[in-house]
């Protein structure tokens, strides 16, 4: 998994990828933008995150199952950090922005297919509940590095999947 991290001042680009910083200045920049630069990273940290999620989907057959996955993934602090990046870059790059769309856009697929697998209706305000459930939970373990988290996360996961079955709880 590739970790990316950037930040932007009126000079320089620093772009930090997997243990190796880079800060580009614009002089060394000479017909680049910084701009380019940021949006050809960013490409392909979308592109992973979301070959990362779908091969995660692939994988799930049950409810439980997804729950167990799902908070795997928000364990993973990589990741985390990567769409927080994103975040932040396409707050402060247009280019960034509408990459950062693409992957939301590829996150509510994929969303939408596990939620059918499960036999669960995805319809938008479903899908948009777990696309905020997961990023906050990821979030949190992140900020917070609770103890039992993931346990935590996979309650909190299991809870939302029987809520959205219609299971009374």
């Amino acid at each position: 998994m590739q970790t990316f991290t950037f930040q932007r001042s009126s000079k320089a680009l620093s772009v930090h990828v997997e243990g190796f910083d880079t800060s580009v200045s614009s002089a060394v920049l000479r017909g680049v933008r910084r701009t380019d630069l940021l949006t050809a990273v960013a490409r392909v940290a979308i592109d992973t995150q979301l070959d990362g999620l779908r091969s995660l989907i692939k994988g799930i057959s049950s409810r439980g199952q997804a729950a167990a996955k799902m908070a795997a993934l928000a364990a993973r602090h990589e990741n985390t950090r990567v769409l927080t990046a994103l975040n932040q870059a396409a707050d402060q790059e247009p280019a960034v922005q509408a990459l950062f769309n693409e992957l939301l856009d590829g996150f509510v697929a994929e969303l939408a297919a596990l939620l059918e697998k499960l036999h669960l209706s995805p319809a938008s305000a479903r899908i948009d509940l777990l696309h905020a459930l997961l990023v906050g939970l990821s979030v949190i373990d992140l900020a917070t590095g609770r103890k039992n988290y993931r346990a935590r996360t996979k309650a909190a996961l299991n809870l939302a999947f029987d809520l959205l079955s219609g299971k009374k709880t």
